[in-house]
């Protein structure tokens, strides 16, 4: 085990920096996307030595711990949300109150998971290679910033100074939170900056005074920026960040996608739930799964165990693959009852735990049970559905 930081820090790179510092975004937006492991057959894996097989198994849990991004229908829209407002604001001459957009939802909705990669998209789009760590005339097209809890005027100022890796990082005292914040908006303005994204923007509550002066200064950084500004975060509207008095001046220039949980609740929703599963369920890599089992025969399970959040359905399948993993291929002679590896059943995915946040839906949906949605269809009660049913429940040979 690695006894300093060092050494830490040399085996897992990814943790040198946080992705709302500039080396940290750098590290992420141009990150090459990684390679699959190599396609091995049950019979090729049994053949390999203990070390080769040690090593095709870390590849494959380093790769379901990092599914990639899907291009959810949420995606796309706030995507083409915030190009038509980027793109009208740099061509308003001289304009007093340019727009913002952002994406609102629930937690574990992906709404992060959103916004990140859309400013990746930007970031690429604007600066195609990777810029040096030293730059004569810096130019920073994408900046991103999170909001801690309770943020003040000053702390957006400051967190987007830590992000820039600008030394307004260290100035916590002198002038007013305002003041200090057209000061570094004046660098981003100056360093070519084109997109502003604030993740966690629900911490911007209007309801406290410090909140309401907070929000205040959101309308500020629409005004004296000269890029466009994307939010994420929690019930933006019943939190009141784009609802009531204090919020008006900037709910009026705010274009918000909202990104609620998939649902069963006609076939259209259901094809896009069975959609999202199917991109997951193409980059598992397992010597036992069956294709489509997911997408095709357990698409209802996983929006139970889920509740249709797409957050909560990457994290349980990506605990179920590395459980699958762990526990190995499964033996010739099966015990009935017995969870084995390799593949991914209904009863492997029943004992993953998500979240605390996923336990209270499953309680509350098993509370009132019938009331919480209707399948879009019903499925056929034939003699074939019943047996690939039946099948999905059983660990495969």
């Amino acid at each position: 085990m690695p006894n300093n930081d060092e050494t830490l820090l040399e085996q897992y790179p990814e943790w040198a920096d946080p992705i709302t510092i500039r080396e940290g975004w750098l590290d992420y937006a141009y990150e090459p996307d990684p390679e699959p492991p190599r396609p091995v057959t049950a019979s090729s894996y049994s053949k390999m030595t203990a070390a080769q097989q040690a090593a095709w198994n870390e590849q494959r849990r380093n790769w379901h711990a990092n599914f990639g991004v899907i291009h959810t229908p949420v995606l796309t829209a706030a995507l083409d949300l915030l190009d038509i407002v980027h793109d009208n604001n740099v061509r308003h001459r001289h304009a007093p109150s340019r727009r913002g957009a952002g994406v609102d939802g629930p937690p574990t909705s992906g709404k992060s998971t959103t916004m990140y990669a859309i400013a990746r998209i930007k970031q690429r789009e604007l600066q195609p290679v990777r810029p040096p760590d030293q730059m004569t005339e810096p130019f920073l097209p994408v900046v991103c910033v999170t909001m801690p809890a309770s943020a003040q005027a000053r702390t957006l100022g400051l967190a987007i100074a830590r992000a820039i890796n600008h030394p307004l990082s260290h100035v916590t005292k002198g002038g007013t939170g305002v003041e200090f914040l057209y000061r570094v908006l004046d660098v981003l303005n100056a360093w070519g900056t084109r997109y502003l994204f604030i993740d966690e923007a629900h911490n911007l509550w209007p309801t406290t005074t410090e909140g309401r002066k907070a929000t205040y200064v959101v309308k500020e950084v629409l005004n004296r920026f000269r890029g466009t500004v994307f939010v994420a975060g929690v019930d933006l509207g019943s939190t009141g960040m784009l609802s009531g008095k204090a919020a008006a001046a900037i709910s009026g220039r705010m274009l918000i996608e909202p990104n609620p949980p998939f649902t069963l609740a006609t076939t259209t929703e259901t094809a896009r739930w069975r959609a999202l599963i199917g991109g997951f369920e193409s980059d598992i890599r397992l010597l036992h799964h069956k294709p489509g089992l997911l997408t095709d025969t357990l698409y209802e399970e996983l929006w139970e165990l889920t509740g249709g959040y797409v957050g909560a359905l990457k994290y349980l399948l990506s605990d179920a693959c590395k459980k699958a993993v762990d526990l190995g291929p499964p033996p010739a002679k099966k015990t009935p009852g017995v969870i084995y590896g390799e593949a991914i059943t209904l009863e492997l995915l029943k004992t993953i735990r998500i979240s605390h946040f996923t336990q209270t839906l499953q309680q509350q949906r098993r509370a009132t049970v019938g009331t919480t949605r209707k399948p879009a269809t019903k499925k056929p009660a034939t003699k074939k559905a019943a047996a690939k049913k039946a099948a999905a429940k059983r660990p495969a040979a």
